[in-house]
C-alpha cells in the first residue's frame, strides 16, 4: 500500500503494509495501522493506496476472498440490448454510438 502525504508528490509517498483493521463503533472499518520503514501508523483508509501492478499475474496475487464484494460483477462486461446503431457498451454501462460518416 502506498501511504498517501498532501504536501509530497504520489513519487515520494512511504509504502507500507497493513497491520491492523480497526472498526468503528457500528462496526464500518475506517482507519487502519499500518507499518512503513520508519515505524507504524494509524491512517484512515481513505489515505491508503493499493500499488498499481500492471502485470498480468496481478490477479493471481490477490485472493478472490480479499477482494471488496461485488468486485466480481465489477469486472464482468454489461451488455445490454440498445439501438441497432449501438455496437459496443463502456465499463461502466455506457452506450457507445459510433457516428453514421464513419460506417459507409
Amino acid at each position: 500500500m502506498l501511504v498517501g502525504v498532501d504536501d509530497q508528490r504520489r513519487l515520494h509517498w512511504s509504502m507500507a503494509k497493513i497491520i491492523e483493521l480497526i472498526p468503528g463503533r457500528d462496526g464500518t472499518v475506517r482507519v487502519a495501522r499500518v507499518k512503513t520503514q520508519h515505524g507504524t501508523l494509524l491512517r484512515p483508509l481513505q489515505r491508503l493506496y493499493p500499488l498499481e501492478v500492471s502485470s498480468s499475474e496481478a490477479d493471481d496475487i490477490v485472493d478472490k476472498a480479499e477482494r471488496p464484494v461485488g468486485a466480481e460483477l465489477r469486472e464482468q462486461p454489461v451488455h445490454k440490448h440498445y439501438d441497432t446503431d449501438v455496437t459496443d457498451v463502456t465499463r461502466s454501462g455506457r452506450r457507445v454510438i459510433r457516428p453514421k460518416k464513419l460506417l459507409e
